[in-house]
């Protein structure tokens, strides 16, 4: 078909933070076109992520993402930055279910972006098309765009356990410091993720990544399965202690702290026994331990029972296993509470700051019971600085802005799927709303007056 001019992808910058919105335009169409764009990436591990989307040009020949609405595809409507969120594991990878999780965050994540004249309606039939030679000649433009993780000038500081007594990354925005220091801990996931430590540095924080097991020098794994082990918070205190006597770290204020899924009880013990914490975040777990019993010195918060036969009931789909993890947490209601060893007091620290964040689709953990228990609690003790965030249609896996909906995964160490909870439009739109709230959060409790802040 022939064009008016060449057809051409602008974009308002080809290197951005992935947690940053761009502008998209298609130029060079003609008037009045119905067209498909096409998004993917591939993964530090070897997957790959893809999407699709119809649109039709204006009498121009122009298409501004900003401002039209896709009317098929993987997602519809006036979604800017759908290309991106709306991805799914693509049908080419070995293995189903891949999670999209940033492990390198020194490089960047690209992503490249295909006009097709063609109406291709789904990502099965893009895929056939590919695979039989027809989509070669109906490209129009590709673009590459490199969605970053670590801001340039970040400094990324590494810790181990041999050297330093914990496992984990540090990293230290560019600029005048000192910073307010952030913790980050990911839930059932071994070792260290770092993307989001990177990624709060980018808005001025000093933010480190910890590994709490799954590295040389801690325990290799994390399991209900060892009933009478107690993980010692002691090590997580180290951490805190790094922080504070760090010269980039302004620490005035207090320390904050993110804790996920199977980290999250841990973060509000944490907050009862270190003085220096100062801000929480909690997200999409419990309020009282699972998995492993706390202590701290003499202080043992004991592990509420998981129904461990659970496990053996999965959903069989096809050949896989499916589990949804949320069953498998006690039954607990207004009338049935855990044993007081089980309690930990929060809710007592008037001087820390609490932000609970709740899927209410999350099929991994019953975290909206926790964050109304949450809120209970607070409320009844009169706390002055605390937020509660429930997002509908939200599963488990809130992650930072415009990353993809993790509804179904493999996860590292494990013969069967999990199965996170959510759909993909109010997930998404719960992370991007979150993360931002999370940032303000952080600057308004221990933010000061160096830095960015």
């Amino acid at each position: 078909m022939a064009m008016g001019s060449c057809p051409t992808i602008e974009v308002s910058s080809i290197d951005s933070m992935s947690d940053q919105p761009i502008s998209i335009i298609i130029k060079g169409l003609q008037p009045n076109q119905l067209f498909t764009l096409h998004s993917w990436l591939l993964s530090d591990n070897q997957n790959t992520f893809d999407c699709i989307a119809q649109y039709i040009s204006n009498e121009k020949g122009i298409v501004s993402l900003e401002k039209d609405k896709s009317i098929a595809g993987s997602y519809i409507g006036n979604k800017p930055m759908g290309l991106f969120w709306a991805m799914q594991p693509s049908l080419w990878n070995k293995k189903p279910h891949a999670r999209l999780a940033k492990l390198d965050v020194t490089t960047p994540m690209v992503v490249t972006i295909t006009v097709y004249n063609a109406r291709i309606n789904s990502l099965q039939k893009l895929h056939s098309m590919k695979m039989t030679g027809k989509l070669d000649s109906l490209e129009l433009a590709s673009i590459e765009i490199n969605r970053w993780f670590m801001s340039p000038g970040t400094k990324r500081i590494t810790f181990t356990m041999e050297k330093d007594g914990i496992h984990g990354s540090l990293f230290i925005p560019p600029g005048v410091g000192p910073f307010p220091g952030v913790i980050t801990l990911f839930g059932g996931y071994p070792g260290t993720m770092e993307f989001k430590a990177s990624l709060l540095a980018s808005h001025g924080f000093a933010a480190l990544a910890l590994a709490y097991y799954g590295v040389p020098g801690l325990n290799e794994t994390f399991s209900f399965e060892e009933p009478n082990f107690v993980l010692d918070l002691g090590y997580f205190e180290r951490a805190v202690n790094i922080l504070c006597k760090h010269s980039q770290i302004y620490s005035h204020r207090g320390v904050g702290i993110i804790g996920l899924s199977a980290s999250s009880s841990m973060i509000l013990a944490l907050s009862v026994h270190i003085e220096a914490i100062k801000c929480v975040i909690w997200l999409s777990g419990s309020i009282y331990p699972v998995f492993v019993s706390l202590g701290y010195k003499k202080n043992v918060y004991k592990s509420v029972p998981f129904d461990g036969k659970s496990f053996t009931n999965f959903i069989e789909l096809g050949d896989n296993r499916i589990v949804s993890g949320r069953y498998f947490h006690p039954k607990y209601n207004s009338e049935n509470r855990p044993s007081n060893d089980s309690v930990i007091n929060f809710y007592e620290q008037s001087d820390v700051a609490f932000m609970f964040i709740a899927g209410l689709d999350d099929e991994n953990a019953p975290a909206e019971f926790h964050a109304n228990e949450a809120n209970r609690l607070l409320t009844k003790a009169k706390h002055p600085n605390f937020k509660i965030l429930r997002y509908p249609g939200a599963g488990h896996l809130i992650e930072p802005s415009y990353a993809i909906h993790n509804f179904l995964t493999a996860q590292k160490g494990l013969n069967y799927f999990i199965n996170w909870g959510g759909s993909k439009v109010p997930h998404c739109a719960a992370q991007k709303d979150s993360w931002q709230k999370q940032i303000e959060f952080l600057k308004s409790n221990i933010g000061g007056l160096y830095g960015k802040l």
